[in-house]
């Protein structure tokens, strides 16, 4: 009981996304998936088991859309809460909108802000390109900023950061954050490109009526 309360917390301070908020990499590899995702969760764990190991270790995960990028890397988060290991998840937009709050407000500077994601061991940097942020243009001279200062504090404490995007190439991912970031990322770093088919499609109408059959609500 008072381990189970304890990783409830620690996901909980990890900010695991709900969706997969009970999922670990061991529950990952034993689901019928795409030869290359297999791959895929194995390098993402075998990466995993190295992130205790002093030195510069990073990962970046790049692909297409709806390949299940943010599943494996809730899962990676979840394995290693299981092991104690201090993890945060956040998106580019959640972390650039934190920062930008601060501009108009005197109760944080924005440096307590980036603080706040240079404190985890392992931090992954989800969303670069984000949900709403299409082409490579997308990012302001002031975004890159931050992003660069998160991520060189990072490196500088030699704690372990995951980039991760809906971006096709390591080249695309250079012009949006800039040589710096890349750079970061690459030094003695992983990189995943998920080019498997995307897993999202629409609902079956068979399973659609079951689970209305099953719901027992009653709409007025």
């Amino acid at each position: 009981m008072v381990r189970a309360l304890q990783l409830h917390r620690a996901r909980c301070r990890a900010k695991i996304p709900p969706k997969y908020a009970d999922l670990t990499l061991g529950q990952l590899l034993q689901r019928p998936c795409p030869p290359e995702q297999a791959v895929a969760l194995n390098k993402l764990a075998n990466w995993g088991k190295l992130v205790t190991n002093p030195g510069f270790l990073n990962l970046t995960v790049i692909g297409d859309k709806g390949t299940g990028k943010t599943e494996m890397l809730s899962a990676l988060l979840g394995s290693l809460v299981h092991i104690g290991v201090d993890c945060k998840y956040t998106t580019c937009n959640d972390m650039l909108a934190k920062c930008k709050a601060t501009w108009k407000s005197k109760d944080m500077p924005e440096s307590a802000v980036v603080a706040e994601y240079v404190q985890p061991k392992v931090l992954v940097f989800d969303e670069i390109s984000g949900p709403d942020r299409e082409g490579l243009e997308s990012l302001s001279t002031r975004e890159i900023y931050l992003i660069e200062t998160m991520i060189d504090e990072r490196y500088q404490q030699q704690k372990k950061t995951v980039l991760a995007g809906n971006i096709k190439t390591m080249e695309a991912l250079i012009a949006l954050v800039g040589e710096r970031v890349a750079s970061r990322a690459q030094e003695g770093g992983v990189l995943i490109v998920c080019n498997w088919p995307s897993h999202r499609k629409w609902a079956r109408i068979e399973e659609f009526d079951e689970a209305v059959k099953k719901s027992g609500v009653q709409l007025c």
